[in-house]
């Protein structure tokens, strides 16, 4: 049997970009893992889209911050290292959040943000339906949390948008002192 000889690469750009093209082919493998059990226990696509750029975000933003995206959802949320945490489907104080955003500084002081996703399928068709979300916003503006909320088309329109502005607001970058 006569063995066909392949020539590999040859020169240093070559070589390059061999190694370039199989790092990026890991990572593609590895975020879509993330992506798969991020989105997991996501209620609705567009909560899916959102959760899928949170942590396409998360994973292309450098290391020195430390953030966690969690999959299953919880009523339970007590960071145990300092950073920023993204838990979807959190039910606390008898509402259920899209999405709480926790960053917890270096001292051990966390700082809240509740994030809800109106898809047009649901949200304020109704009176009561949109009594209860205002509700809502005001009963977690009281223990001082912040409140922001996004329509489906915002998330449509740019879901990588909204959540590097999640994650702004949820860090407070921006804020005065």
């Amino acid at each position: 049997m006569v063995r066909k000889v392949t020539s590999g690469p040859t020169t240093e750009d070559e070589l390059i970009e061999r190694e370039i093209q199989a790092t990026a082919a890991f990572h593609e493998r590895y975020l879509r893992i993330l992506v798969a059990n991020a989105t997991a226990y996501c209620e609705s696509p567009i909560e899916r889209v959102l959760m899928a750029a949170m942590t396409a975000h998360y994973y292309a933003e450098p290391r020195h911050y430390c953030t966690m995206i969690y999959g299953k959802p919880r009523s339970e949320v007590r960071p145990l290292f300092p950073g920023l945490h993204i838990y979807p489907q959190v039910s606390i104080d008898g509402y259920r959040l899209d999405f709480l955003a926790v960053d917890m500084s270096d001292d051990g002081t966390s700082r809240y943000t509740v994030v809800e996703v109106d898809g047009h399928d649901f949200h304020e068709r109704t009176k009561s339906q949109a009594s209860h979300d205002k509700r809502r916003d005001r009963h977690f503006t009281r223990k001082g949390w912040r409140v922001i909320r996004y329509t489906g088309s915002d998330v449509w329109r740019s879901p990588s948008d909204c959540a590097q502005e999640i994650f702004e607001i949820a860090r407070g970058e921006g804020e005065e002192e």
